[in-house]
């Protein structure tokens, strides 16, 4: 007698979740994931609900997602938002699945810009950013709540030359006539590639 096989099984696709995920542009890069995402901000989350039916417009805390559900959770330029960053990744390791993956992008208050530039750092900008990271402190967080290190990188931005005078402008009212005359015209446009450490990102895992 011929012994049947099982029909072969569909394997489920990943799970992300975008916090700060903002109108949803991020899960464009992720055709492939089972996608959701939390917002606060109302306009931008209702975009971003429009286009992902799995978005949640409001605070995190306030989400009814199931435990261990999540492969990868992703907080990208939302952390430094948090008057409680604790909590953001308490509930991130509540909502990941075993062995799963957090990915966090913040401000690295520790770079050269910041040392140089002191309370004119272009990054601090309360009352939008709250809290203020580099990666010892980052290390600090995730492992007190359950993650394990992984690696981190430093981003590189591609910038506008207005938005590079915009932030100078910041720091010196001397730039500021600089930012106004780009800003005008089509040269505000040319774009410049650059990493001075002062965004990175910390990957880690949920410890089991």
């Amino acid at each position: 007698m011929q012994k049947l096989s099982s029909p072969a099984t569909t394997p489920s696709p990943p799970r992300l979740l975008d916090l700060g995920c903002s109108s949803g542009r991020f899960f464009d890069f992720f055709p492939d994931w089972d996608v959701y995402g939390v917002e606060i901000e109302e306009v931008a989350g209702n975009i971003a609900k429009s286009k992902h039916k799995n978005v949640f417009v409001g605070d995190m805390k306030d989400a009814d997602f199931e435990k261990n559900f999540f492969d990868c959770i992703n907080i990208q330029d939302s952390l430094d938002h948090s008057n409680d960053p604790i909590a953001v990744v308490k509930h991130s390791y509540e909502f990941l699945k075993e062995d799963g993956f957090i990915v966090i992008k913040v401000h690295n208050i520790n770079c050269l810009l910041a040392k140089v530039f002191g309370k004119r750092f272009y990054a601090i900008v309360p009352p939008e950013h709250l809290t203020y990271f580099n990666l010892k402190t980052l290390k600090l967080l995730l492992s007190s709540n359950g993650f394990e290190y992984v690696s981190h990188h430093y981003d590189t931005q591609k910038l506008y030359l207005r938005t590079i005078l915009m932030r100078l402008s910041t720091t010196s009212p001397l730039f500021t006539p600089l930012y106004k005359a780009v800003s005008k015209n089509a040269s505000g446009g040319m774009t410049f590639r650059k990493n001075l450490h002062d965004i990175i990102t910390v990957i880690a895992r949920k410890k089991v």
